[in-house]
């Protein structure tokens, strides 16, 4: 992750749970595909607060995108 970071590499992860999902944004990862394979229906809250303090993370799911556009987090259906 610091390497990668440290090239200006952004990093890119599988996560499928929202508990993958949390680790992944606590060690700096920049993009998570698949994130909607989790039979939840939707992230949790806390998830998202997470997010929302990031200055650039990526989940693309199933049904659309979650995105940071100008601070805020934007859910975009593909």
């Amino acid at each position: 992750m610091e390497q990668a970071h440290k090239h200006g590499l952004k990093v890119v992860a599988h996560a499928h749970r929202p508990d993958e999902i949390r680790r992944g944004l606590l060690i700096g990862v920049d993009n998570f595909e698949h994130t909607g394979l989790t039979p939840a229906p939707g992230f949790p809250e806390d998830v998202l607060r997470y997010i929302n303090k990031l200055s650039d993370v990526t989940l693309v799911m199933k049904g659309g995108v979650i995105y940071k556009q100008n601070g805020k987090v934007v859910e975009s259906a593909l």
